[in-house]
């Protein structure tokens, strides 16, 4: 490997004031930067050496009656012997990497001009952190299968995105991969050459397959990347019936499966279209109420918040505060028993669903002290490596994962776009 260029050597002056611009909190604040339901999980580091462990409960710990001896035989309510039934999940977590290049020709363009080197390379690190939040918030609303979107085919080189709003999601130059399950790979990967943004209608040369059901970045789909990616709330929360041993990625390793403790590992769910929306909140948190879950957050799509808030007579909070109860409300809340759960907006969910969570049950699990993390080489040199005699990168990776620890106190409910 060749040397590192003279003007990225420390003390050189720029190198030493990038480090510091890009310290691991200053990192993670770029990272987290308009993904708000990924800014507030706390972070948990694990440290490397064996998978991340843990237990959810599944049933009371006790026998109930009003004769010791009934209840110690196990003839009343449960086995006081035996304890409360337990769920062991093994996390894995998934593998996500950001590598920024830069040539030497703009390298060499800092040795007598550190100040605007220093303010055109920010502005790149910028831009490539920003896409790794996308990225990683994005799997955290998935379901561990790298699948972006659902979409369709409607001419040999045009994918239709349903809904249409995901195509937020997507930028020219991506490479997509079409599934016709959602782990099953049709046809070849290729990359978008235009968007309508309009119609959420992606071009390609050609599109690889002649169906899809699904959509995802290349390298990221399928069952080969199961493995490395991140089990998000559409695995712990799923809108249909879970069954199996596994949510994305994470297995539970006890004899039990999702299908025999649905709310325990799956939450609780209402999925009926043909309701409007404020129903299907209104009975999804009687559901986690019931059962002495008490949720403080529902995450939106922008488009599901702005058809509610019309729904709502909704109008623009003006300057004038005293004005504001005559004329509008500055948010929107689930009025229940235990008080209001406002609907909280986030730009990576989409609008299919609204999850109902209660926050300080979820983590975000990883391997560093830093989420991101830079990736240094043999030397020690963490901000910059050269890879070959024209080039250097800068790398991040993130080893994480989205864990719950206690999914009955959340949920989700599906939204039709037409139905308010």
């Amino acid at each position: 490997m060749a040397s590192i260029p003279s003007a990225l050597t420390a003390g050189t002056g720029f190198l030493e004031a990038l480090k510091k611009m890009y310290s691991p909190e200053k990192t993670k604040l770029r990272v987290e930067l308009n993904n708000p339901t990924f800014a507030d999980i706390k972070k948990v580091a694990i440290g490397e050496g064996q998978n991340y462990t843990y237990s959810i409960g599944l049933t009371y710990g006790s026998g109930f009656g009003n004769s010791l001896s009934a209840v110690l035989g196990g003839t009343l309510s449960g086995n006081a012997a035996s304890g409360a039934k337990t769920a062991n999940v093994v996390v894995n977590t998934g593998d996500d990497y950001a590598v920024l290049e830069l040539s030497n020709k703009f390298l060499a363009r800092a040795k007598k001009a550190d100040a605007a080197f220093v303010e055109q390379l920010k502005y790149q690190v910028d831009a490539s952190l920003k896409g790794l939040g996308i990225v990683l918030s994005t799997k955290l609303f998935g379901g561990g299968n790298g699948v972006i979107s659902n979409c369709t085919n409607s001419t040999a080189t045009a994918i239709i995105l349903s809904p249409t709003s995901n195509v937020r999601f997507f930028t020219e130059g991506m490479v997509i991969q079409l599934l016709q399950s959602d782990s099953t790979i049709s046809g070849n990967p290729v990359a978008i050459t235009s968007i309508n943004e309009t119609t959420g209608t992606l071009t390609v040369p050609t599109p690889g397959a002649t169906t899809g059901a699904f959509i995802g970045l290349a390298g990221m789909v399928g069952p080969t990347y199961t493995a490395t990616n991140a089990s998000g709330f559409s695995a712990w929360l799923p809108v249909t019936t879970p069954t199996g041993t596994t949510i994305g990625n994470t297995l539970i390793s006890t004899s039990v499966t999702r299908a025999n403790f649905q709310s325990q590992l799956g939450g609780f769910r209402v999925d009926d279209t043909a309701r409007p929306i404020d129903e299907c909140a209104y009975l999804l948190a009687q559901k986690i109420q019931e059962r002495g879950g008490r949720p403080d957050r529902i995450i939106c799509s922008y488009n599901t918040f702005n058809k509610m808030a019309v729904k709502a007579w909704n109008k623009i909070v003006p300057m004038n505060k005293g004005e504001a109860t005559s004329t509008g409300v500055q948010s929107l809340g689930l009025v229940t028993p235990h008080g209001v759960i406002p609907f909280v907006v986030d730009s990576n969910m989409s609008d299919g669903a609204c999850y109902m969570l209660t926050m300080d049950t979820w983590r975000i699990v990883h391997l560093s002290g830093a989420l991101p993390e830079r990736i240094s080489d043999a030397a020690g040199n963490g901000m910059m490596f050269q890879t070959a005699d024209d080039s250097v990168q800068i790398r991040y990776r993130a080893w994480w994962n989205l864990i719950c620890l206690s999914p009955v106190d959340n949920g989700v409910f599906s939204v039709d776009s037409t139905n308010f």
